[in-house]
């Protein structure tokens, strides 16, 4: 190690520093070159902080994303778990019912109701259900199909479009494609929730039920019209319209004719533009107790204020309408715009009104 002595003093460094400067400054570095190798020097500095940050926020995100792809990969296991064991537990209840229907004899059924979680390694047993149903004539046939985990779809067998025996029918989360003509001869009640229908297929169905009384179609899609010419149907509910493959093509129309008909309902939830009546000349009673959704955007107040409006216009002749409380808000905003009411408008102020007598316990 070299003494103490050796090392330059501060003065002595205070001197090269000058004699640097100088050295720099004449006839090598101009002072403005000078200031732009501080500036860079300075640039230089703070892009290796950025690029250290840079690294810590790379080396965080890295941590984050195991983390996550952690708790996908547990999520989907416990996914897979319940899975198989919602699966053997169908299976559980698939053997059961076959075992019990195979041991009941047959005798003539007032309902048969099926509420039931689907795959379609059992569309064969969930028909062979139906079948037996049918086979005791059953006069009340409910039937429930969920694919809450699955994206199987039920799809009606043909042999459901064509029967007489049954007088009411409730048909939840089933897919429709009769291949031919309906033959529901003594159905007079008919109830189809979430189903894909297009103004065909509903035709179809009116046309071959002869008797058909009441007609509920309950967050139902795909039609633009509801054309009811039968003098037998006598109720008619349309329970929301909900499309759950475009629900932001809010453009939608339903356009409802039915001349016979003394019985409406327009309740629950719809996702489109509006709802406009064509001909109910023979309507005696008529409620309106539903909700207009959608992105801000499409569905103004403005939007409730008109289909509502038009709405208690078309009905202004009917005995008897009433409108239920998810429709008080727009109805106000119609009376402060000055509008006058029918005669027929049940008072606002209901201390009667039961929110559960609209009917749903019928669907």
């Amino acid at each position: 190690m070299p003494p103490i002595s050796s090392y330059p003093t501060v003065e002595e460094s205070a001197e090269e520093h000058d004699t640097c400067d100088e050295y720099l400054t004449e006839g090598f570095l101009t002072k403005k070159e000078q200031q732009q190798l501080a500036l860079d020097e300075e640039a230089y500095r703070e892009y290796l902080e950025e690029e250290a940050k840079a690294e810590k926020e790379r080396a965080r995100a890295e941590r984050e994303w195991e983390e996550f792809m952690k708790e996908e990969q547990a999520y989907d296991e416990l996914f897979s778990s319940v899975e198989q064991w919602n699966h053997q537990r169908l299976s559980d209840f698939v053997s059961f019912v076959d075992k019990t229907l195979t041991q009941c004899r047959q005798f003539n059924l007032t309902k048969f109701k099926l509420f039931v979680s689907y795959d379609t390694q059992f569309q064969s047993q969930v028909n062979n259900w139906i079948r037996y149903a049918f086979s005791c004539n059953v006069q009340d046939l409910d039937l429930t199909i969920l694919n809450k985990y699955s994206e199987s779809e039920f799809v009606l067998d043909e042999f459901v479009f064509n029967n007489s025996c049954f007088t009411r029918l409730r048909l939840d989360g089933c897919v429709f494609n009769p291949a031919g003509v309906i033959s529901w001869k003594n159905l007079k009640t008919l109830v189809i929730l979430q189903g894909n229908l297009d103004e065909g297929l509903i035709q179809n169905m009116l046309s071959g039920s002869p008797l058909l009384e009441t007609l509920y179609l309950v967050r139902c899609y795909g039609f633009g019209r509801i054309a009811i010419t039968s003098k037998s149907v006598k109720k008619l509910v349309i329970g929301g319209y909900d499309d759950p493959e475009d629900q932001w093509d809010l453009s939608e129309i339903v356009e409802i004719n039915a001349p016979h008909i003394l019985s409406l309902q327009i309740i629950m939830f719809f996702l489109l533009w509006k709802v406009v009546l064509l001909d109910v000349s023979s309507l005696v009673e008529a409620e309106l107790d539903y909700q207009k959704g959608g992105h801000y955007e499409t569905i103004s107040k403005e939007g409730k204020v008109e289909m509502l409006k038009g709405l208690i216009l078309s009905l202004r002749h009917v005995k008897k309408l009433r409108i239920g409380y998810s429709c008080l808000t727009t109805l106000a905003r119609l009376e402060a715009k000055g509008f006058t009411f029918p005669s027929n408008l049940e008072h606002l102020d209901w201390p009667d009104y039961d929110i559960d007598s609209s009917g749903s316990e019928d669907w």
